[in-house]
Parts: C-alpha cells; sequence; structure tokens
C-alpha cells in the first residue's frame, strides 16, 4: 500500500511540475482594430521577447515579420475568434492584423515564461 501511494504522490509531483513549465507572464499588452478593406500593423514587440499570445474577438488573418509583414487571406495566417494563438516571434517583429468577415478587434500580449 505504501508503494501505491508514493507512486501516486510521485504522478502528481511530475503533473504539477509540467504545468508549472506552461506557465507565461505577461510583459505587455497590444490592441488593434481593423476591417477587411485594410490590415493594421502592431508597433514592434520588445527585445527579448520571443512568445505572443494572439486572440480575435472575430476571425482574422495574422502575419509576422521584422519588416513589413503582409496579411490577407490568402497569405496570411488564419486565426479563428475567440482561440487564443502562441506564436514565436524575434523582438522588434511586427504584427499584421486584417478582419476575416467584419470589423473587429485582435488582443495581443507579449509573454515570456
Amino acid at each position: 500500500m505504501k508503494k501505491l501511494v508514493y507512486g501516486l504522490l510521485a504522478v502528481a509531483v511530475l503533473m504539477g511540475a509540467a504545468k508549472a513549465a506552461d506557465v507565461y507572464h505577461l510583459v505587455t499588452g497590444h490592441a488593434v482594430s481593423a476591417t477587411t478593406a485594410s490590415q493594421v500593423h502592431s508597433t514592434a514587440f520588445a527585445n527579448g521577447v520571443n512568445t505572443i499570445r494572439v486572440v480575435a474577438d472575430d476571425a482574422a488573418f495574422i502575419a509576422v515579420a521584422a519588416t513589413n509583414p503582409f496579411a490577407s487571406n490568402t497569405t496570411g495566417f488564419f486565426v479563428p475568434a475567440d482561440t487564443p494563438v502562441f506564436l514565436s516571434i524575434q523582438g522588434g517583429d511586427f504584427l499584421a492584423y486584417r478582419a476575416s468577415d467584419t470589423s473587429g478587434m485582435i488582443y495581443v500580449q507579449e509573454v515570456s515564461k
């Protein structure tokens, strides 16, 4: 019985460690508004930031690049509405955003582990 208890305790500790590795800390946030007629660029992401969390209130297309990213319904990365997406970036990158069907907002958080 002791071995079972110790085994379950070890599994619980390991599961807790795995969850702790997936914790992100908010560095700063951006809110960008756009329509289907035009795309909008974010400000440059901070140096040292390598991950962003993107959530759009309506479906959208995004692109990330160091200079002049272009987001369209043929070249952009599709982001479903209300679905958090984590992307690897480099400090100084920009995000381009274009709404899919209607005008909408996209929320971008610079995060770190």
